[in-house]
């Protein structure tokens, strides 16, 4: 998690993170893009991930906010039956977060969060090649769902604008 806060603090003295009226911009939870293939070129994956955040501290160390969740995962391989398979993923959407700023040291802080939201996630698979794989196995999917998670990161304030910071992250 690497974030810059914006310092709109009523006390332009007092530019430590977590004053009322700061906004935190989260940019690293997940920012991830990665791609695998093998030398036979049997198995070939895709995923890019992103979900931007952002916080609103309306009293001091006390936040509310909103994230963003865009998610797309491809994947081809061969089947059994010489098939080329291809099934790709979308998932869109939103959530709002709680958080309390609990400051340890003038540049450590932990910061518990609790998230929860709706997405939207549509899978499809597709046969490339000829091959022997019943439609109904190849049926686009479509879920919605609501979710929720609990987040405990531990940051590091590199200044008073800008800090990074890492910890556990339970989803459901």
């Amino acid at each position: 998690m690497v974030a810059p806060t914006s310092m709109k603090s009523a006390e332009p003295e007092d530019e430590t993170f977590g004053q009322k009226g700061q906004i935190a911009i989260f940019v690293g939870s997940p920012v991830n893009v990665s791609s695998t293939s093998t030398d036979s070129g049997n198995v070939s994956t895709l995923n890019l991930q992103f979900a931007p955040s952002v916080d609103y501290f309306f009293v001091r160390n006390v936040s509310l906010g909103l994230e963003l969740i865009a998610d797309y995962g491809s994947a081809r391989s061969s089947s059994s039956d010489g098939s080329t398979l291809k099934s790709t993923a979308l998932e869109l959407g939103f959530g709002a977060r709680l958080g309390v700023n609990v400051p340890l040291s003038k540049k450590v802080s932990l910061y518990p969060l609790v998230s929860g939201g709706f997405h939207h996630l549509r899978e499809s698979f597709q046969t490339l090649s000829s091959g022997t794989v019943p439609a109904d196995q190849v049926a686009p999917t479509t879920e919605n769902d609501l979710w929720m998670s609990v987040e405990a990161p531990l940051l590091y304030h590199l200044v008073s604008h800008f800090f990074v910071g890492a910890g556990p992250t339970f989803y459901h």
